[in-house]
């Protein structure tokens, strides 16, 4: 079976718009209204914080780096992402592909770790790859 794929490339991107393309994206997913996706950009200074920040692990002041702080619900500490990082959101079911999360992740390490110095286009036609390849998407 030959699955689709939806790449957008919205560009540079708030993290909580990025947030909210994110969670409007997975709502019309799980209506099966829209095929998984993918969103690739790139985030203004943004310091994010997950559920098990303690506070302990942001050494600098936000504001006097020009990055804003963010609250999340996702997993981990402290993460942060700015100009020139790209940012792949992939918004997808896995157990309709019989995949577990590690094994997923091992998946998206080795497309990325086989790519060289990568741009927008070059991430892109990276990720097209790699989801024909391993979820058979046309």
């Amino acid at each position: 079976m030959n699955r689709k794929l939806d790449v957008k490339t919205p560009g540079r991107l708030s993290y909580l718009d990025a947030l909210k393309l994110q969670e409007e994206t997975q709502e019309k997913r799980k209506e099966g209204t829209i095929p998984d996706t993918i969103i690739i950009l790139e985030h203004p200074p943004v310091i994010t914080t997950g559920r098990r920040e303690q506070g302990h692990n942001i050494f600098v002041n936000p504001e006097k780096v020009g990055a804003e702080l963010v609250k999340t619900n996702r997993g981990g500490e402290v993460t942060y992402h700015g100009p020139g990082q790209i940012v792949g959101y992939i918004i997808m079911d896995l157990h309709e592909y019989g995949k577990g999360i590690k094994d997923y992740i091992s998946d998206i390490e080795e497309v990325l770790l086989n790519g060289e110095s990568l741009d927008i286009e070059k991430v892109k036609d990276l990720v097209v790859k790699y989801f024909k390849e391993v979820f058979n998407y046309d």
